[in-house]
């Protein structure tokens, strides 16, 4: 019995450090998903940077092409006015070369800027996220602990007084109750084999005197 319950407390002790370590393992494993989501948020903000400075050095350069198509075209206009119409041509070929050029920044600007608010848009989702998750750390610790717990009672539970032991025990009532039927039938038997010698006992004397009581009678008679 002493070794049945020692049995019984080992599993329970161990069904109670295994519960301890899953709560420890789901807060852990939490902290470390946002130590990773911090890290992706910190990267995905460095390429930010990066890709910021390119666009801005991009719409700069626009800006700074736009200036170009504006001057040239106001030097033309300018040897216009001064009756230069070769030197218009020249000012209004150099206003076109940056004309081109502008068309070219414009079209890459249009195609880089929708990834630059694609990646600010998916920064601020994960920051979001990662609140979230800060938030639920506390909250999804109880929760497992409590899963944990329930788990645990409900094992030690089913692990207490099962049908096992109550068979055995019962087991050790009906070899008690067989060893008492033979112990009264025993009984019972030296109580009859004792009766069955008294009246033999008893048989030998009352012969004993009928065969006095013959005697007897044939002495009276001479015989």
């Amino acid at each position: 019995m002493s070794g049945i319950l020692d049995k019984l407390s080992r599993t329970i002790k161990g069904l109670a450090n295994d519960a301890l370590d899953s709560v420890a393992d789901a807060g852990r494993d939490a902290r470390q998903i946002v130590r990773e989501l911090e890290a992706q948020i910190q990267q995905a903000e460095s390429a930010l940077l990066d890709v910021r400075a390119e666009y801005e050095l991009m719409l700069s350069g626009k800006e700074k092409t736009a200036q170009e198509v504006a001057r040239w075209d106001g030097l033309a206009r300018q040897a216009i006015t001064g009756g230069d119409d070769g030197l218009a041509r020249e000012c209004l070929a150099r206003k076109q070369q940056f004309a081109a050029t502008l068309q070219r920044e414009s079209e890459q600007l249009a195609q880089y800027e929708p990834s630059v608010r694609e990646l600010e848009s998916r920064i601020a989702e994960l920051k979001q996220q990662h609140e979230a998750m800060q938030q639920k750390i506390e909250l999804l610790e109880a929760r497992s602990h409590m899963a944990a717990a329930q788990e645990k009672a409900a094992t030690a539970i089913s692990g207490i007084g099962g049908d096992s032991l109550i068979a055995d025990f019962d087991k050790l009532e009906t070899q008690v109750e067989k060893q008492e039927a033979r112990a009264s039938a025993a009984s019972s038997l030296a109580q009859q084999q004792k009766g069955d010698d008294l009246e033999q006992r008893i048989k030998a004397l009352q012969h004993s005197d009928v065969d006095d009581e013959l005697a007897k009678l044939k002495s009276e008679m001479g015989r």
